[in-house]
């Protein structure tokens, strides 16, 4: 074989052996887009004062409202030495029932005491009292399509009376057997039945009364034997001695100036009404007291109470369609 030859052959055979060289370059290795190319540094800031910017206004607000609130505090404390408030407040609605509803709404509704209005009352059925009615706040709550077959709503306040009046058909207008009284829930109230009433309600009513005790006792004997259930929905002392102490301080100012004295342990009087007592409960600090009590063992004796009342002490119950 002669040179030339065998250089070729020797090139052919390490070509051979050689690896194939690819066509195509392999793709770069794939990089997420920076921050910057979706979000400007402008819009970026933005976003993080937004947070800080609603933080210090409601800390500001915040502010403004406790310094509010406690200057309210040492105002009412002040004046109190200076008051001589009686423990009847109950007048103070005649002049307040027009805008207690306005004045109440919102504190209700973001303590909860309208939500804690509605879970008592859906426990209502069967022939219903309602005392210390007030304005009529706790009607949309009735479950009227629910077994209520009647409900009787009683205050001594005849303006309070007239504001419930007014609103029931705001709300309960297609249930008519609903009748309102003008007197004190300490006498005797007439019942559809013999038996008594299935169901009393009263919310924020012991406050305004001189007599708690002896309200709950005639609501007592109101009630039906066994199956009758009081409902009570108050406030009055907590669970701790500081805020005790501000709501002492404060209640002579508060009872003058809107019929309430929330400083009253409800849980002593409750005790010493003498029902007996099926569920409490306690909310905000343990200031809002929830109750359902049946009357102790009693002869029946609602219907000759009823009859010995004279007429002209209580106002006839009047039907809210009635002119």
């Amino acid at each position: 074989m002669s040179g030339a030859a065998g250089r070729r052959l020797a090139q052919v055979s390490k070509a051979s052996r050689s690896p194939a060289v690819l066509a195509y370059k392999p793709r770069a290795a794939f990089k997420p887009p920076q921050l910057e190319s979706i979000v400007s540094p402008t819009k970026v800031s933005r976003y993080r004062r937004l947070p800080l910017f609603f933080g210090l206004t409601t800390c500001l607000f915040g502010g403004f409202y406790v310094v509010g609130v406690y200057q309210g505090y040492r105002k009412d404390a002040e004046s109190a030495l200076e008051r001589n408030v009686p423990l009847d407040v109950s007048d103070r609605y005649q002049r307040t029932a027009e805008h207690y509803d306005q004045d109440v709404d919102w504190m209700e509704w973001i303590m909860g005491i309208t939500k804690l209005r509605k879970q008592l009352v859906e426990k209502a059925h069967g022939n219903v009292l309602e005392v210390s009615v007030g304005t009529g706040r706790n009607a949309p709550h009735y479950p009227l399509t629910k077994g209520v077959k009647n409900i009787t709503m009683v205050d001594q306040s005849s303006e309070m009376i007239r504001q419930a009046r007014t609103n029931w058909p705001k709300t309960c207008a297609y249930f008519i057997n609903a009748s309102f009284r003008v007197q004190s829930a300490a006498d005797p109230i007439p019942c559809p039945s013999p038996e008594g009433f299935d169901t009393i309600v009263q919310t924020m009513g012991i406050c305004s009364t001189p007599e708690p005790e002896k309200v709950l006792q005639n609501l007592g004997s109101l009630c039906k034997q066994d199956t009758g259930r009081i409902l009570l929905l108050e406030h009055g002392r907590g669970y701790y001695d500081w805020l005790n102490t501000l709501l002492d301080n404060i209640a002579p100012a508060h009872a003058d100036r809107h019929g309430c004295w929330f400083n009253k342990d409800i849980g002593e009087i409750v005790e010493r009404s003498g029902l007996e007592i099926v569920e409490a409960k306690r909310y905000h600090f343990g200031t809002t007291w929830w109750y359902e009590l049946k009357a102790p063992k009693r002869a029946p004796v609602v219907a000759e109470e009823v009859q010995k009342k004279p007429v002209d002490s209580v106002q006839a119950a009047v039907s809210w369609w009635a002119t």
